[in-house]
């Protein structure tokens, strides 16, 4: 999955980081939406938390309650650009936009 680097802050490989209640999840195919399958579902009280994958992504999802996704669905993930914190690799400082 291809983000944009936040502005003014040069050029190179950075960490993406977004936080797992920020990301929305759907078991239906959305347009513009990645697909991605499950590979570990975990009740955990009052939320689920949903760890899920591609080839070259991996992420965790948390979601309110209950939920019908099951392991080696397909699913599909969206977030906002907003959400996303991005980190030097090397020094692992978060970068912000300047």
């Amino acid at each position: 999955m291809t983000v944009d680097r936040p502005p003014g802050q040069g050029s190179g490989k950075v960490i993406a980081a977004v936080r797992p209640k920020d990301i929305s999840i759907s078991k239906e195919k959305k347009d513009g939406w990645p697909k991605l399958s499950v590979y570990s579902v975990l009740p955990a009280g009052s939320e689920t938390i949903i760890a899920v994958h591609s080839d070259d992504l991996s992420l965790t999802v948390k979601v309110n309650g209950f939920t019908d996704i099951g392991m080696d669905d397909n699913v599909w993930i969206d977030f906002s650009a907003e959400s996303i914190n991005f980190y030097n690799p090397e020094t692992e400082a978060l970068l912000t936009p300047e």
